[in-house]
C-alpha cells in the first residue's frame, strides 16, 4: 500500500516595522453652494383714479391749443404711477351757475365720481360771482359732502377761482373765503389762486382777456400738478 503525505508549507507573514504610517487623506470638502441669484420683486402696478371738475379753464377754450390737465398727466405718471383721469370741465359752470350744457360742479361731480376715485379736484369758478354768499356756500357744501359720500377714500383738492385782474371785483374776491370754509369743513385741501396771484401776468392770457393761452395753461399745470402729486403720494392707490 502506498501512502501519500500532504506537506503543508506555511508562508510567514512578514511585518515591516519602522515605517511611518501614511495617514488617510481627508475627505474632500463639499463645494460651496453658489448662492442663487435673487431677482428683485417687480413693483406692484399702482393705478390712481382722478376726477377733475371745473369750468372753461379746465375744459379749454379757443385761446389755447392745450389744457392744463393734459400737461399734468405725463408728469404724474412719472412720479406716482398710472393715472386714470376723468375731466368734467364745462364752460360757464360753477357751484351755482350752470354751464353751457346746464350742469353745475356738484351735478357733474355726482355724474362722474366713483368709489375708486382717489383724488377729486374742484377748480373755479369766477362764474359764481353772480351767486349770493349763502347760496354759494350751500351749493359748495352739497357738492363736497356728496362727493365724499360717493368716494369715501378720495382726497379733495379745492382750488378757488382765478382773477386775471390784480384788483378783482368784490363779487369775485369774496368767493375764496366761502369755498375755504366749506372745503376745510370736509377735510379738503384749499388753494386760493387770487391770493397767490395765478395768471397775474398778462402774457399768460389770450386775446379775449379772460382765458389762458398756451403759456397760461402750462403755468396752471406747473401750479396744480404738484398739488395733485402731493395728494396722491399720501394715499394708497389701487
Amino acid at each position: 500500500m502506498k501512502y501519500f503525505f500532504a506537506v503543508v508549507l506555511a508562508f510567514p507573514v512578514l511585518l515591516v516595522s519602522g515605517c511611518d504610517e501614511v495617514p488617510a487623506a481627508p475627505p474632500p470638502k463639499p463645494a460651496a453652494a453658489t448662492p442663487a441669484t435673487t431677482r428683485p420683486s417687480p413693483k406692484p402696478i399702482v393705478t390712481h383714479h382722478i376726477l377733475v371738475v371745473g369750468d372753461s379753464l379746465t375744459q379749454g377754450s379757443p385761446e389755447s391749443s392745450v389744457t392744463w390737465p393734459a400737461l399734468v398727466w405725463p408728469t404724474l405718471k412719472a412720479s406716482v404711477g398710472i393715472v386714470v383721469p376723468v375731466i368734467a370741465g364745462e364752460g360757464g359752470s360753477g357751484y351755482v351757475h350752470p354751464g353751457n350744457t346746464g350742469s353745475t360742479f356738484g351735478q357733474r361731480a355726482a355724474m362722474y365720481v366713483t368709489p375708486q376715485d382717489e383724488l377729486v379736484v374742484f377748480f373755479g369758478s369766477s362764474n359764481d360771482s353772480v351767486a349770493s354768499p349763502n347760496v354759494l356756500a350751500s351749493a359748495a357744501h352739497d357738492a363736497f359732502a356728496k362727493t365724499k359720500a360717493a368716494a369715501p377714500a378720495a382726497k379733495l383738492l379745492v382750488i378757488g377761482p382765478v382773477a386775471t385782474n390784480p384788483r378783482p371785483a368784490p363779487e369775485l374776491a369774496r368767493i375764496p373765503g366761502i369755498l375755504r370754509n366749506e372745503a376745510l369743513a370736509v377735510g379738503a385741501v384749499f388753494v386760493d389762486p387770487i391770493a397767490e396771484g395765478w395768471l397775474a401776468d398778462p402774457g399768460l392770457i389770450g386775446s379775449d382777456r379772460v382765458h389762458p393761452n398756451d403759456a397760461g395753461q402750462k403755468y396752471l399745470a406747473e401750479r396744480i400738478g404738484p398739488l395733485m402729486r402731493d395728494a396722491l403720494q399720501t394715499s394708497g392707490g389701487s
